[in-house]
Protein backbone atom coordinates (compact mmCIF):
# COMPACT_ATOMS: atom_id res chain seq x y z
CA UNK A 1 0.00 0.00 0.00
CA UNK A 2 2.93 1.96 1.00
CA UNK A 3 4.51 1.81 -2.80
CA UNK A 4 0.73 2.97 -4.37
CA UNK A 5 1.26 5.86 -2.13
CA UNK A 6 4.30 6.52 -3.40
CA UNK A 7 3.80 6.49 -6.74
CA UNK A 8 1.11 8.14 -7.03
CA UNK A 9 3.03 11.37 -5.31
CA UNK A 10 5.58 10.97 -7.73
CA UNK A 11 3.27 10.78 -10.44
CA UNK A 12 1.69 14.34 -9.35
CA UNK A 13 5.30 15.69 -8.73
CA UNK A 14 5.74 14.69 -12.33
CA UNK A 15 2.56 15.76 -13.60
CA UNK A 16 3.34 19.67 -11.85
CA UNK A 17 6.66 19.82 -13.25
CA UNK A 18 5.19 19.17 -16.74
CA UNK A 19 2.96 22.17 -16.31
CA UNK A 20 5.34 24.64 -14.83
CA UNK A 21 7.78 24.00 -17.58
CA UNK A 22 5.00 24.66 -20.11
CA UNK A 23 3.81 27.92 -18.48
CA UNK A 24 3.97 31.30 -20.00
CA UNK A 25 5.09 34.32 -17.56
CA UNK A 26 3.90 37.94 -17.67
CA UNK A 27 6.41 40.21 -18.84
CA UNK A 28 8.49 42.59 -16.53
CA UNK A 29 7.43 46.16 -17.42
CA UNK A 30 10.06 46.83 -19.61
CA UNK A 31 9.58 44.05 -21.91
CA UNK A 32 5.69 45.01 -22.06
CA UNK A 33 6.74 48.70 -22.74
CA UNK A 34 8.54 47.43 -25.47
CA UNK A 35 6.55 44.34 -27.02
CA UNK A 36 3.30 47.01 -26.98
CA UNK A 37 5.44 49.37 -28.99
CA UNK A 38 6.46 46.56 -31.37
CA UNK A 39 2.70 45.88 -32.27
CA UNK A 40 1.88 49.72 -32.04
CA UNK A 41 4.70 50.12 -34.61
CA UNK A 42 4.54 47.17 -37.09
CA UNK A 43 3.61 47.25 -40.44
CA UNK A 44 2.35 43.59 -40.22
CA UNK A 45 -1.48 44.10 -41.08
CA UNK A 46 -1.17 47.93 -41.06
CA UNK A 47 -1.04 48.03 -37.71
CA UNK A 48 1.09 50.75 -37.28
CA UNK A 49 -1.90 53.18 -39.58
CA UNK A 50 -4.46 52.36 -36.69
CA UNK A 51 -2.32 51.84 -33.22
CA UNK A 52 -4.79 54.53 -31.93
CA UNK A 53 -7.52 51.90 -32.14
CA UNK A 54 -6.48 49.13 -30.27
CA UNK A 55 -4.66 48.45 -26.78
CA UNK A 56 -2.15 45.33 -26.38
CA UNK A 57 -3.43 43.05 -23.75
CA UNK A 58 -2.87 40.06 -21.89
CA UNK A 59 0.96 39.50 -23.23
CA UNK A 60 3.12 36.21 -22.49
CA UNK A 61 6.38 35.90 -22.28
CA UNK A 62 7.63 31.66 -23.48
CA UNK A 63 9.35 29.81 -20.49
CA UNK A 64 10.38 27.89 -23.04
CA UNK A 65 11.95 29.95 -25.10
CA UNK A 66 11.98 33.64 -23.80
CA UNK A 67 13.00 35.05 -27.20
CA UNK A 68 8.89 34.74 -27.98
CA UNK A 69 5.89 36.53 -26.72
CA UNK A 70 2.00 36.34 -27.45
CA UNK A 71 -0.25 39.32 -27.27
CA UNK A 72 -3.90 40.37 -27.66
CA UNK A 73 -4.85 43.20 -30.01
CA UNK A 74 -8.38 44.46 -28.71
CA UNK A 75 -10.01 47.14 -30.02
CA UNK A 76 -10.68 50.55 -27.98
CA UNK A 77 -14.92 50.49 -27.28
CA UNK A 78 -14.95 53.57 -29.69
CA UNK A 79 -13.55 51.38 -32.59
CA UNK A 80 -15.21 47.92 -31.52
CA UNK A 81 -17.32 47.87 -34.32
CA UNK A 82 -14.97 48.58 -37.40
CA UNK A 83 -11.73 46.48 -35.65
CA UNK A 84 -11.55 42.99 -35.52
CA UNK A 85 -9.82 41.94 -32.51
CA UNK A 86 -6.72 39.97 -33.04
CA UNK A 87 -3.48 38.39 -31.41
CA UNK A 88 0.09 37.78 -32.58
CA UNK A 89 3.38 37.25 -32.16
CA UNK A 90 6.66 38.54 -31.14
CA UNK A 91 10.58 37.91 -31.43
CA UNK A 92 13.08 39.64 -29.24
CA UNK A 93 17.05 39.51 -30.80
CA UNK A 94 19.63 41.63 -29.45
CA UNK A 95 19.90 43.33 -32.43
CA UNK A 96 16.59 44.43 -33.24
CA UNK A 97 14.98 44.07 -29.70
CA UNK A 98 11.00 43.03 -30.03
CA UNK A 99 9.48 42.66 -33.72
CA UNK A 100 6.15 40.99 -34.61
CA UNK A 101 6.71 37.74 -36.53
CA UNK A 102 2.49 37.26 -37.22
CA UNK A 103 -0.68 38.94 -36.52
CA UNK A 104 -3.65 37.41 -37.27
CA UNK A 105 -7.35 35.76 -35.47
CA UNK A 106 -6.21 32.19 -36.54
CA UNK A 107 -3.38 30.05 -37.05
CA UNK A 108 -0.79 32.60 -35.66
CA UNK A 109 2.74 31.42 -35.47
CA UNK A 110 2.56 28.64 -37.82
CA UNK A 111 5.29 27.71 -39.23
CA UNK A 112 7.30 30.26 -37.50
CA UNK A 113 7.05 29.98 -34.10
CA UNK A 114 9.04 25.93 -32.81
CA UNK A 115 6.32 23.76 -31.86
CA UNK A 116 7.40 23.54 -28.22
CA UNK A 117 6.74 27.44 -27.67
CA UNK A 118 3.38 27.36 -29.69
CA UNK A 119 2.31 24.86 -26.75
CA UNK A 120 3.51 27.41 -24.26
CA UNK A 121 1.76 30.39 -26.16
CA UNK A 122 -0.76 28.20 -26.48
CA UNK A 123 -0.94 28.67 -30.47
CA UNK A 124 -3.45 26.42 -32.24
CA UNK A 125 -2.12 25.69 -35.26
Amino acid sequence: MKRLGLTAVLVLVAASLTTVALASRKPDHDEAVKITTAFKTTTKAGLNKIAYQFNVVNIRVSTVNPSYSRANINAKPKYRTTFQNAYGVAKFSKARGWKVIDVGSSMVGCGKVPKAVRKDLKLLC
